[in-house]
């Protein structure tokens, strides 16, 4: 598993900067079953992480000093 996604997955499930039993949790699931499983498991997660996500980026524009 990528380091970096796994961090940033931990990272936005925390609240008020309690980061341990979010790791205990996701490292828990994963841990159960083989080496298949956890494989298939993690991309599942990515696959439902990518379908949440938008197709586009809207970026605001100053027309006339407002912005749209």
């Amino acid at each position: 598993m990528p380091a970096t996604f796994v961090e940033k997955f931990i990272c936005s499930m925390m609240w008020e900067g309690r980061s341990q039993p979010r790791n205990e949790c996701f490292y828990g699931g994963m841990d159960s079953g083989g080496e298949e499983d956890q494989r298939r498991r993690f991309e599942d997660i990515q696959e439902g992480i990518e379908n949440v996500k938008p197709l586009l980026e809207v970026k605001t524009r100053a027309v006339g000093g407002a912005n749209y």
